[in-house]
């Protein structure tokens, strides 16, 4: 509690001010109300939508679909190549039992 003592002090003379300008008397900061958000209009949210688009580039639609695209090319690259190299261990196959000839 000795500890907190200072800090205790500050935030009770933070928060209680009397006496302001002209002898007024100022209210808690805790008495005031919050300050309210601004109403989404357009303007509003295509600049959120900018800031988005800017910080989380991976957001923006136009990127994802060329990223969809390339996915799909390389899976059909990939595809293509397990298909050569399947026709060419089948081919090799076949040319290893012509070697060997027919079994006895």
């Amino acid at each position: 509690e000795d500890e907190c003592k200072p800090i205790i002090t500050w935030l009770r003379a933070a928060l209680v001010r009397k006496g302001g300008i002209g002898g007024a008397t100022n209210p808690s900061p805790l008495k005031v109300a919050a300050p309210t958000a601004p109403l989404m209009d357009a303007a509003l949210l295509r600049h959120r939508h900018q800031l988005l688009i800017r910080h989380l580039p991976g957001l923006d639609p136009s990127l994802q679909r060329a990223a969809g695209s390339r996915i799909a090319t390389s899976i059909g690259e990939v595809s293509v190549e397990l298909r050569r190299d399947r026709e060419d261990r089948k081919e090799a196959r076949d040319e290893n039992k012509k070697k060997k000839g027919p079994a006895d």
